[in-house]
């Protein structure tokens, strides 16, 4: 009976993480490319993606491959994979009807009401989380266009920092806003997202 349970509690572990990375497998309706995720099984939490991960095996998200089947052509987003995939941006077309913008994949989208029709951006953001040891791991967000080109660094910080820090995409205002938590507020630097 214990052996039932556990498996069926690691099925239903299994397909809740295959239901959290559905939107990065689609097609952008601005561009037409279609995005897809690569996958690596990570043995027992080991190696530079979780440290902190339970014991049992599991696929993790390390990069995306952008196939355009106008040129049928593809290619890996990264040339050479910046750890664990945790969050992808990609604005995908505007919503007249619900006067918004349309994104593919998860993200932390805010400000997405009453948005004047506008051509979605050609840009893509991802947050990627790698450790060098189990005291060395570190969020980067990376900026990336959707055409081609290498993905450049946007801001990146230490697990040990990630509880005083927020970022988010501000729609309306065309921003990715990084907040850091100070002793009276919160210090806020701002970059274009065009």
């Amino acid at each position: 009976m214990r052996v039932l349970l556990v498996a069926l509690l690691l099925l239903a572990t299994h397909a809740f993480a295959a239901d959290d990375t559905e939107g990065y497998e689609n097609f952008d309706s601005d561009t037409g490319l279609y995005f897809h995720p690569i996958s690596v099984e990570v043995k027992g939490g080991q190696g530079s993606f979780c440290f902190s991960c339970d014991a049992a095996d599991h696929d993790v998200i390390v990069n995306l491959f952008v196939y355009d089947p106008a040129k049928k052509t593809g290619r890996n987003l990264f040339s050479r994979p910046p750890g664990e995939i945790r969050s992808l941006i990609i604005e995908s077309e505007y919503d007249a009807k619900e006067r918004k913008m349309v994104f593919l994949g998860d993200g932390r989208v805010k400000n997405n009401k009453n948005i004047r029709p506008r051509k979605p951006s050609d840009q893509i953001l991802i947050e990627s989380y790698a450790c060098s040891d189990e005291k060395n791991c570190r969020y980067t967000l990376w900026k990336a266009g959707k055409m081609g080109g290498e993905p450049k660094v946007l801001f990146a910080f230490s697990q040990s920092e990630a509880e005083s820090i927020e970022w988010h995409l501000d729609v309306k205002n065309r921003v990715v806003r990084l907040l850091t938590r100070t002793q009276t507020g919160y210090a806020v630097r701002e970059f274009d997202w065009q």
